[in-house]
């Protein structure tokens, strides 16, 4: 429960789709896009920005001064895009962090656990292997991307080696 009292809320830049995920999930309301969710938010809230790298400096600036932020993966399209969004984390006092999940798996985290331990020997090489069907065509963005790859998928497997 939210302490204001007010229920969770969700925007997206494509409203229909925020409309959908609302409908499917029974969160109410849908709001009509950052400024909106920032003025609505609780003081407590955890903003979950999932958008395109090219949008973050816009976007983080509508995030309220102190507020705890999620960014999902990539921080900027380039390494000056990485360092104009830490500087507005810093500038706002944000609280904010990088989604890292794939190394907090726990299949991961126990052959961690067995590395650390001296379980598994000296480890000279790793193969990482994923069955996964990922819907790229939810992502209309990457279409005129110039450079996907890395940014938007590799970059979870760089960040579990």
């Amino acid at each position: 429960m939210v302490p204001s009292g007010r229920e969770a809320g969700c925007a997206d830049l494509d409203k229909s789709k925020a409309e959908n995920l609302a409908r499917a999930f029974r969160i109410p309301p849908v709001l009509s896009g950052v400024e909106e969710a920032a003025a609505y938010a609780p003081k407590d809230a955890v903003f979950d920005v999932a958008v395109q790298a090219s949008t973050l400096v816009q976007l983080l600036q509508y995030i309220p001064d102190g507020a705890a932020v999620l960014l999902q993966k990539p921080m900027g399209k380039t390494l000056s895009d990485a360092r104009a969004i830490l500087e507005i984390c810093r500038t706002k006092r944000l609280t904010a962090a990088v989604n890292f999940q794939l190394r907090f798996v726990p299949n991961l985290l126990m052959a961690w656990h067995l590395k650390e331990r001296c379980a598994l020997g000296k480890v000279h090489d790793m193969e990482v292997k994923v069955s996964a069907m990922t819907p790229w065509h939810l992502w209309v963005f990457l279409q005129k991307a110039p450079r996907i790859e890395i940014l938007y998928h590799s970059i979870h497997y760089v960040d579990l080696v």
